[in-house]
């Protein structure tokens, strides 16, 4: 039996630690595109993940200023 956990998200950052260091790391581009195409994604992503775990007793602060990384927070927007 293995770990539903481990499965999820064990396996994906083992592989991940296995190829960096023969492609390299991700690129600021190649993250800006993933980030963008989870906005528009018919499914659960990492921005829902991000926004549901930023709501404080349900409510999320949109407060740009606290924002840091405005980028983020653009797509935070969008996909909200």
């Amino acid at each position: 039996m293995i770990a539903r956990d481990y499965i999820t998200h064990g396996l994906r950052a083992r592989a991940a630690d296995l190829i960096t260091p023969q492609l390299g790391p991700e690129t600021e581009i190649e993250a800006a595109r993933k980030l963008e195409q989870e906005v528009t994604a018919q499914r659960f992503t990492r921005l829902d993940r991000a926004i549901l775990r930023d709501a404080q007793n349900g409510v999320l602060e949109l407060n740009t200023q606290r924002a840091g990384d405005l980028a983020r927070h653009a797509a935070r927007m969008g996909r909200l």
